[in-house]
């Protein structure tokens, strides 16, 4: 499966700066002479305009298969490229490597190798005129291996070339213009009074608050509340609403919120609650140290724990994981967001109280207040109720997310291209409107988008963390 566009794009902005540093370019002259540099040049300007048809490809993959299996094309042949210029760069260092033993060994230049060891990629691939001298008269010829590789590259950019008048795909040039005026209108941030509104839940927040200002009588002293319900359908916002609703205030002695994800990380996790109850940064080697600690902070305190997006219904990782909770006061809560059922059954500590959330759909007036939050309605849109509340489809952060990119729009054409797009048909595990807001995305931003995308799932990382990417 072809990667995305994003990701494609910005892996071979990765190659071109690679292909046109100054140090690239005259170490390529060095050990391919003139022709290999003319070959590297004449890839990356054919890549520049494949790259500019990336974002009409994205698009039209979910309806054509021959624009999928051309990405897919292009996606191999750019890692094969990168495999081509890691060859490069492995070769100059084995031949600075040589020559630092030789004058080592001869002491002629003490000093004109210093730092070789550390830096020598990012010397040939950055800076590297200097080590690109120093390596004139030691490199031989492209053998014919590498060499028959550089042709089957070339003969494959072009064939790929070849494909895009058959697949009429649009260069972006003739998407700028949306770009900008998405660029133009730049999105507010809510208002602290619209943070918390929840329409079409009151029913629910009710019984959720009543649940947690009851003092169960139970052996374990705490109660699970789990909340239950498909993506984009508002678990997480519902729990952070009652998790911060007024009413619970002074009733809890101590609050955390931990977002779980797909790996249930025990350590973790219970080293989370402890920095989410302290506000520090503890940290252990080992899971029992952590849970004798968070047992420490728990201890007859009561404690309202929020366990957000839940995915592995492991009994037994549930099991080691609750064991501190049963040190807590009576009437202590644990809230629990899940798509999965059985994960819920599993966590419910008396099946006989009926402490389980199940969220459906909302109706149409409820969605449309949720998309009039986030949007500029005018009569235009107004006009178009009827096809948005189908695309939405009963979903909150559908209502969001197509609220926020429309209104970043301000030709009203896009719109309706946007609600007729076919994205809106493809079966995918994600939103088809988180695929759209992606795709109208400023170009700046789906490169920032692809980067961190590397990172894992509700990981908090650190902005030089990606800029060292």
């Amino acid at each position: 499966m072809a990667i995305g566009e994003a990701f494609l794009s910005a892996f071979l902005q990765v190659l071109f700066e690679r292909m046109l540093s100054t140090g690239g370019r005259k170490f390529l002259k060095l050990i391919g002479g003139v022709d290999l540099q003319k070959t590297i040049n004449r890839w990356k300007r054919d890549l520049t305009k494949l790259e500019a048809l990336l974002e009409d490809a994205e698009l039209q993959q979910f309806h054509s298969k021959h624009v999928k299996l051309w990405l897919n094309d292009l996606q191999d042949l750019a890692y094969d490229m990168e495999d081509i210029m890691d060859h490069f760069a492995i070769e100059a260092q084995r031949y600075e490597l040589e020559k630092a033993e030789e004058d080592q060994v001869n002491a002629v230049d003490d000093h004109s190798h210093h730092g070789i060891l550390d830096n020598m990629v990012q010397t040939i691939y950055a800076s590297g005129s200097r080590a690109a001298g120093s390596l004139s008269t030691l490199f031989n010829p492209i053998d014919q291996d590498i060499q028959d590789k550089i042709d089957d590259i070339s003969e494959r950019l072009q064939d790929i070339q070849d494909q895009t008048q058959s697949l009429s795909l649009t260069a972006a040039h003739m998407l700028q213009q949306q770009t900008l005026q998405t660029e133009t209108i730049r999105r507010q941030r809510e208002s602290a009074s619209l943070v918390g509104k929840v329409f079409g839940r009151d029913d629910k927040k009710n019984k959720i608050i009543t649940l947690l200002l009851k003092d169960d009588q139970s052996a374990e002293n705490y109660a699970v509340i789990p909340i239950i319900g498909t993506g984009g359908i508002g678990k997480t916002t519902l729990a952070q609403y009652v998790y911060n609703n007024e009413q619970l205030n002074g009733y809890f002695d101590l609050k955390a919120w931990v977002c779980v994800s797909d790996v249930f990380d025990v350590k973790r996790i219970t080293i989370d609650i402890i920095n989410s109850v302290t506000k520090s940064s503890f940290d252990c080697s080992n899971l029992d140290q952590a849970q004798v600690k968070l047992q420490e902070v728990l201890n007859n305190k009561k404690f309202l724990i929020v366990l957000d997006d839940i995915w592995r219904d492991e009994y037994d990782d549930w099991y080691k994981l609750q064991e501190p909770f049963q040190y807590g006061a009576e009437g202590s809560k644990v809230i629990m967001t899940t798509r999965i059922e059985s994960i819920a059954m599993m966590m419910v500590n008396n099946p006989t109280q009926r402490n389980i959330i199940k969220l459906q759909s909302l109706s149409k007036d409820d969605c449309w207040l949720i998309f009039q939050q986030h949007a500029r309605v005018d009569s235009d849109l107004t006009d178009l109720r009827d096809v948005i509340m189908e695309k939405i489809d009963g979903l909150p952060l559908a209502a969001k997310a197509l609220g926020g990119l429309l209104k970043s729009i301000a030709d009203k054409n896009q719109h309706r291209k946007i609600l007729e797009s076919k994205v809106w048909g493809e079966k995918s595990s994600v939103l088809p409107v988180l695929r759209l807001s992606y795709h109208h995305m400023p170009y700046h931003l789906k490169r920032v988008f692809a980067y961190c995308s590397v990172f894992p799932k509700d990981y908090v990382f650190k902005e030089v963390e990606v800029v060292l990417l």
